[in-house]
């Protein structure tokens, strides 16, 4: 039977935790140089509280209210998030209408239209 020294497993362990930790350290820069999303497309918000995508009005595909309340959600991905990392994350506008509830995402961040 093989006997195995314990400082021996120790540091192999060690040099496993060490490559595992550079591996994500890695993939983690590696997704800060991959290029986002090439959607131009903007969420805009006028003065009366309309909301605008690609030059036409939202309207709610379920009630057809037009009013609506915008928060943005963080879009996880599995990596930066077990690095610890999220907000490197995209994120996405989410309309919620306010007289059904019906939420409606968008991927890229709303802005007034004042701007």
């Amino acid at each position: 039977m093989i006997e195995f020294d314990r400082q021996f497993m120790f540091a192999v362990l060690a040099a496993l935790l060490i490559i595992v930790f550079i591996v994500f350290l890695m993939l983690g820069v590696a997704r800060l140089l991959i290029p986002r999303s090439s959607i131009e497309t903007v969420l805009e918000e006028s003065e009366d509280g309309h909301f605008y995508a690609a030059g036409r009005r939202i309207d709610c595909v379920h009630c057809g209210e037009s009013t609506f309340t915008v928060s943005q959600i963080l879009l996880n991905t599995w990596l930066l998030s077990l690095l610890r990392i999220d907000f490197l994350d995209d994120s996405a506008s989410v309309l919620t209408c306010k007289k059904c509830g019906r939420q409606t995402w968008f991927s890229q961040a709303s802005r007034s239209m004042d701007e």
